[in-house]
Protein backbone atom coordinates (compact mmCIF):
# COMPACT_ATOMS: atom_id res chain seq x y z
CA UNK A 1 0.00 0.00 0.00
CA UNK A 2 1.45 3.50 -1.16
CA UNK A 3 2.36 5.50 2.44
CA UNK A 4 0.77 8.68 2.06
CA UNK A 5 1.77 12.34 1.74
CA UNK A 6 2.00 12.96 5.69
CA UNK A 7 3.76 9.73 6.47
CA UNK A 8 6.11 10.42 3.16
CA UNK A 9 6.67 13.66 4.89
CA UNK A 10 6.95 12.10 8.34
CA UNK A 11 9.61 9.80 7.21
CA UNK A 12 11.49 12.28 5.12
CA UNK A 13 11.75 13.88 8.37
CA UNK A 14 13.30 11.39 10.50
CA UNK A 15 15.46 10.59 7.95
CA UNK A 16 17.01 14.27 8.07
CA UNK A 17 17.02 14.35 11.92
CA UNK A 18 19.00 11.49 11.92
CA UNK A 19 21.73 13.18 10.34
CA UNK A 20 24.30 14.37 12.65
CA UNK A 21 24.98 18.27 12.78
CA UNK A 22 28.09 18.73 11.40
CA UNK A 23 27.72 16.84 8.53
CA UNK A 24 24.79 18.85 7.89
CA UNK A 25 27.11 21.69 7.91
CA UNK A 26 29.51 20.21 6.11
CA UNK A 27 27.20 18.99 3.19
CA UNK A 28 25.85 23.09 2.98
CA UNK A 29 29.21 24.29 2.77
CA UNK A 30 30.22 22.49 -0.36
CA UNK A 31 26.70 22.91 -2.21
CA UNK A 32 27.31 24.60 -5.38
CA UNK A 33 25.30 27.08 -6.83
CA UNK A 34 23.78 26.59 -10.31
CA UNK A 35 26.30 29.53 -11.68
CA UNK A 36 29.35 27.73 -10.04
CA UNK A 37 29.94 31.43 -8.22
CA UNK A 38 31.12 29.12 -4.90
CA UNK A 39 29.06 27.87 -2.06
CA UNK A 40 25.10 28.22 -2.24
CA UNK A 41 22.86 30.61 -0.26
CA UNK A 42 22.93 27.39 2.42
CA UNK A 43 26.53 28.36 3.35
CA UNK A 44 24.28 31.05 5.18
CA UNK A 45 25.27 30.37 8.75
CA UNK A 46 21.10 31.19 9.14
CA UNK A 47 20.55 28.28 7.00
CA UNK A 48 21.23 25.70 9.54
CA UNK A 49 19.63 26.51 12.46
CA UNK A 50 16.52 27.47 10.21
CA UNK A 51 16.18 23.78 8.94
CA UNK A 52 17.60 22.38 12.07
CA UNK A 53 14.68 24.38 13.93
CA UNK A 54 12.18 22.80 10.90
CA UNK A 55 13.28 19.47 12.32
CA UNK A 56 12.25 19.95 15.33
CA UNK A 57 9.04 20.80 14.16
CA UNK A 58 6.70 18.67 14.55
CA UNK A 59 4.81 17.37 11.32
CA UNK A 60 0.68 17.39 11.57
CA UNK A 61 -0.62 13.91 10.80
CA UNK A 62 -4.11 13.13 9.98
CA UNK A 63 -4.96 12.10 14.04
CA UNK A 64 -2.94 15.43 15.20
CA UNK A 65 -4.56 18.57 16.67
CA UNK A 66 -3.36 21.26 14.85
CA UNK A 67 -5.49 23.75 16.94
CA UNK A 68 -8.14 23.90 14.36
CA UNK A 69 -11.19 27.38 15.07
CA UNK A 70 -14.39 25.02 14.31
CA UNK A 71 -17.63 27.83 13.36
CA UNK A 72 -20.95 27.07 12.36
CA UNK A 73 -23.27 24.69 15.01
CA UNK A 74 -20.40 23.20 16.82
CA UNK A 75 -19.53 24.59 19.98
CA UNK A 76 -20.22 28.10 18.88
CA UNK A 77 -22.74 30.27 20.78
CA UNK A 78 -24.14 33.97 20.33
CA UNK A 79 -24.13 36.64 22.25
CA UNK A 80 -27.93 36.46 23.90
CA UNK A 81 -30.47 38.63 22.54
CA UNK A 82 -33.46 38.25 24.40
CA UNK A 83 -36.35 40.86 25.84
CA UNK A 84 -39.59 40.65 27.59
CA UNK A 85 -41.82 44.19 28.68
CA UNK A 86 -45.23 44.43 30.04
CA UNK A 87 -47.57 47.36 30.17
CA UNK A 88 -48.70 48.49 33.72
CA UNK A 89 -51.50 50.90 32.36
CA UNK A 90 -54.31 50.75 29.89
CA UNK A 91 -53.71 51.93 26.58
CA UNK A 92 -56.08 53.68 23.95
CA UNK A 93 -55.37 54.55 20.20
CA UNK A 94 -56.26 58.13 19.63
CA UNK A 95 -55.15 57.53 16.22
CA UNK A 96 -55.36 54.86 13.56
CA UNK A 97 -52.08 52.69 13.38
CA UNK A 98 -51.00 53.94 16.91
CA UNK A 99 -47.58 53.06 17.86
CA UNK A 100 -47.73 51.27 21.59
CA UNK A 101 -45.26 52.61 23.69
CA UNK A 102 -44.57 53.03 26.69
CA UNK A 103 -44.17 49.42 27.86
CA UNK A 104 -43.77 50.54 31.71
CA UNK A 105 -42.08 47.09 32.87
CA UNK A 106 -39.00 45.67 31.71
CA UNK A 107 -38.52 42.13 32.81
CA UNK A 108 -36.09 41.39 30.96
CA UNK A 109 -33.78 42.96 28.05
CA UNK A 110 -30.21 40.96 27.11
CA UNK A 111 -28.49 42.57 24.72
CA UNK A 112 -30.59 45.66 25.28
CA UNK A 113 -32.14 45.55 21.75
CA UNK A 114 -35.08 46.79 23.00
CA UNK A 115 -36.30 50.09 23.81
CA UNK A 116 -39.32 50.22 25.99
CA UNK A 117 -39.77 53.92 26.45
CA UNK A 118 -40.58 53.81 22.62
CA UNK A 119 -41.91 50.60 22.24
CA UNK A 120 -39.22 49.66 19.37
CA UNK A 121 -36.76 46.15 19.48
CA UNK A 122 -33.51 46.92 16.90
CA UNK A 123 -31.90 43.66 15.54
CA UNK A 124 -28.16 44.18 16.75
CA UNK A 125 -27.48 41.20 14.75
CA UNK A 126 -29.02 39.38 11.71
CA UNK A 127 -30.66 35.71 12.13
CA UNK A 128 -34.06 34.49 12.86
CA UNK A 129 -36.18 36.02 15.40
CA UNK A 130 -39.00 35.07 17.30
CA UNK A 131 -41.68 37.32 18.51
CA UNK A 132 -44.85 37.08 20.60
CA UNK A 133 -47.13 39.63 21.72
CA UNK A 134 -50.18 38.96 23.94
CA UNK A 135 -52.83 41.61 25.30
CA UNK A 136 -56.64 41.88 26.40
CA UNK A 137 -58.85 43.90 25.45
CA UNK A 138 -60.87 46.77 27.19
CA UNK A 139 -64.58 46.37 27.57
CA UNK A 140 -66.16 49.49 25.65
CA UNK A 141 -63.97 49.89 22.86
CA UNK A 142 -64.32 49.00 19.63
CA UNK A 143 -63.05 46.11 17.69
CA UNK A 144 -59.09 45.50 18.15
CA UNK A 145 -56.53 44.85 15.86
CA UNK A 146 -53.42 44.45 16.66
CA UNK A 147 -50.21 44.46 14.24
CA UNK A 148 -46.44 43.81 14.20
CA UNK A 149 -44.53 46.32 11.94
CA UNK A 150 -41.04 45.17 10.19
CA UNK A 151 -39.41 48.51 9.23
CA UNK A 152 -42.76 49.78 8.98
CA UNK A 153 -43.84 46.79 7.09
CA UNK A 154 -47.04 44.86 8.15
CA UNK A 155 -45.97 41.34 8.37
CA UNK A 156 -48.75 39.89 11.23
CA UNK A 157 -51.93 41.11 12.78
CA UNK A 158 -54.62 39.75 15.18
CA UNK A 159 -57.38 40.66 17.44
CA UNK A 160 -61.10 39.43 18.87
CA UNK A 161 -63.68 40.92 17.39
CA UNK A 162 -66.91 42.18 18.60
CA UNK A 163 -65.81 41.27 22.18
CA UNK A 164 -66.99 43.11 24.68
CA UNK A 165 -65.79 41.04 27.62
CA UNK A 166 -61.95 40.93 27.55
CA UNK A 167 -61.18 39.77 24.51
CA UNK A 168 -57.86 38.20 23.79
CA UNK A 169 -55.27 38.62 21.23
CA UNK A 170 -52.01 36.49 20.69
CA UNK A 171 -49.47 37.10 17.61
CA UNK A 172 -46.70 35.03 17.61
CA UNK A 173 -44.03 35.50 14.96
CA UNK A 174 -40.32 34.28 13.53
CA UNK A 175 -38.87 36.68 10.58
CA UNK A 176 -35.65 36.94 9.20
CA UNK A 177 -34.03 40.55 10.82
CA UNK A 178 -30.38 42.22 9.43
CA UNK A 179 -28.78 44.47 11.64
CA UNK A 180 -30.57 47.58 12.90
CA UNK A 181 -34.05 46.38 11.49
CA UNK A 182 -36.66 47.05 13.76
CA UNK A 183 -40.06 45.36 14.91
CA UNK A 184 -42.90 47.48 16.38
CA UNK A 185 -46.51 47.15 17.41
CA UNK A 186 -49.59 49.34 16.34
CA UNK A 187 -53.08 49.43 16.85
CA UNK A 188 -55.11 49.87 13.41
CA UNK A 189 -58.95 50.55 14.74
CA UNK A 190 -59.36 54.11 16.30
CA UNK A 191 -59.96 54.34 20.41
CA UNK A 192 -59.02 50.40 20.31
CA UNK A 193 -57.93 49.89 23.87
CA UNK A 194 -56.22 47.57 25.94
CA UNK A 195 -56.59 46.46 29.24
CA UNK A 196 -53.80 46.59 31.87
CA UNK A 197 -52.91 47.57 35.26
CA UNK A 198 -49.69 47.54 37.37
CA UNK A 199 -50.83 44.89 39.89
CA UNK A 200 -52.11 42.37 36.66
CA UNK A 201 -50.33 43.42 34.03
CA UNK A 202 -52.10 42.10 30.78
CA UNK A 203 -50.47 43.29 27.52
CA UNK A 204 -47.25 41.12 26.78
CA UNK A 205 -44.14 41.58 24.56
CA UNK A 206 -41.71 38.98 24.27
CA UNK A 207 -38.61 38.19 21.44
CA UNK A 208 -35.33 36.22 21.20
CA UNK A 209 -32.90 35.85 19.15
CA UNK A 210 -33.64 31.97 17.84
CA UNK A 211 -30.00 31.70 15.30
CA UNK A 212 -27.39 33.77 14.54
CA UNK A 213 -26.45 34.46 10.99
CA UNK A 214 -22.81 33.67 11.61
CA UNK A 215 -21.33 34.86 8.43
CA UNK A 216 -23.39 37.45 8.05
Amino acid sequence: MAACPAMWLNNSVNAWRSIPAVILEYIAERTPTSAGQGHSIWVNPHWLTNFQNFLAFDVPTKRQDVGETYVGYVDVKSQPVQFYVQKSANFTATTANAELFPFEIVKLNEGNAMDAQKGIFKAPKSGIYVFDFAAVDLPGGTDLVVNIHKNDELVASGGPVGSANHGTVAIPSMLQLTVDDTIKITISTLNGMLYSDPLRPMTHFTGFLLEEDIFA
